[in-house]
């Protein structure tokens, strides 16, 4: 089996910032790709940690960025600081192989990474604003901002896994 290089983007880990069911996802996969034989780098936010840290054999690439603001201007700012912390990471690690994002969240940050290297992604959806908003189409523009990111991701990676059959 060939050994990839594997970028993971989530805006929770088990070690920055736990916010609900993702964190544990990304870091237990993560953890199980490494013990697979390949290389695994996951970025995510700083949550008050170093911004980096080599846990399990994965490598977390804390990204800090200004928290202040709605969570579609933090995800902006985070998605930017993701960008440049790839670009910093890259530089000293080589090239990725593929990139694998969960949720909207870094969604901005994959479709930059994909056109500007080259490098396709995956994307897995755990739950959609349609769903958070119980199964009902928002009218403000929060909603309405998130959903295209949702659209974007899954017209623009190369595949796109969902934890739930309701997500398919």
């Amino acid at each position: 089996m060939e050994s990839l290089r594997i970028g993971m983007f989530s805006w929770e880990s088990l070690y920055s910032v736990r916010v609900g069911g993702i964190a544990p996802h990304v870091s237990e996969l993560a953890e199980s790709l490494v013990a697979r034989g390949h290389e695994v780098h996951v970025f995510t936010r700083i949550g008050g940690r170093s911004e980096y840290d080599e846990i399990n054999g994965v490598h977390y690439q804390r990204c800090p960025h200004d928290q202040s603001g709605g969570v579609v201007a933090q995800m902006d700012r985070m998605c930017a600081a993701m960008v440049s912390r790839f670009d910093a990471v890259q530089q000293l690690f080589g090239r990725f192989d593929v990139l694998h994002g969960h949720d909207w969240h870094p969604v901005l940050t994959l479709n930059e990474l994909k056109w500007k290297h080259g490098v396709p992604y995956a994307l897995t959806f755990h739950s959609t604003e349609w769903g958070r908003n119980g199964n009902t189409v928002g009218d403000w523009w929060e909603f309405r901002e998130i959903s295209h990111r949702e659209w974007l991701g899954g017209y623009e990676s190369a595949a796109v896994v969902v934890t739930s059959p309701n997500l398919k």
